[in-house]
């Protein structure tokens, strides 16, 4: 047990400095232990950053957007255990996989972009120009087969930088379940801690065993939590 949690724990450390090949285990034995490994590192993690600061008082600095729902109810559950997993992992994990799903994530934040500008007329039209002058060599299959290879190597040449940013992303997303009394989140970027190492936890899942397996831990972590939550009302 405690050889494989150093092995774990070597693996992502060396995915945050230097980056890792995008690699799948084909024994099962092997996928479910360090799969496994994984969750409950992810678990101890946002556990132990969690206490910390709630001992700290962020916690009381801040209004969690969801404190006046009526408990935990089976809308929460679908949420947190399919649909979040699920668009979550397709949004900020696919790229660091897939070429295809790395151009279709930057394609749909410059069009969330786009869309929450106050400038929405000029930068949509920007968007759909450049979508058809990028798409257009997407739809031939001769093109597309020179192409994506070469992003496929540009994302594993930077793998490093893309996991740090999605990862970023991922726990910035997560300021929006807060919000400052005072009416700044500073004390929110303390509470997302936890979706920060789950996110690292979750990329190197993604890279080393597949996009399923990284869905499965997010979904496996969020159930966790809303049982967790669940239990304290």
């Amino acid at each position: 047990m405690r050889e494989l949690a150093n092995s774990v724990l070597r693996e992502i450390a060396t995915l945050l400095r230097h980056g890792l090949p995008t690699t799948t285990l084909h024994s099962p034995r092997l996928l479910w232990s360090r799969w496994a490994m994984v969750v409950a590192l992810m678990f101890a993690g946002a556990l132990t950053v969690n206490v910390v600061t709630e001992r700290l008082g962020f916690a009381r600095q801040m209004i969690y957007m969801g404190a006046a729902s009526n408990g935990v109810g089976w809308r929460d559950w679908i949420m947190a255990c399919l649909l979040a997993p699920v668009m979550e992992e397709l949004i900020f994990r696919s790229g660091l996989r897939y070429a295809l799903m790395a151009i279709l994530t930057v394609w749909g934040v410059a069009l969330l972009f786009a869309w929450n500008s106050a400038w929405r007329g000029p930068l949509l039209g920007v968007w759909v120009v450049l979508s058809v002058v990028a798409l257009l060599p997407l739809l031939k299959r001769r093109r597309r087969k020179k192409l994506l290879p070469r992003i496929d190597r540009i994302l594993v040449r930077h793998r490093v930088l893309w996991v740090h940013l999605s990862t970023v992303a991922f726990a910035a997303i997560h300021l929006f379940n807060w919000r400052g009394m005072s009416g700044l989140p500073v004390g929110a970027v303390a509470l997302v801690m936890p979706q920060l190492l789950v996110g690292y936890g979750l990329a190197y899942l993604c890279i080393r065993m597949g996009l399923r397996w990284s869905m499965l831990a997010h979904a496996a972590f969020n159930g966790f939590a809303l049982g967790l939550a669940s239990l304290a009302e």
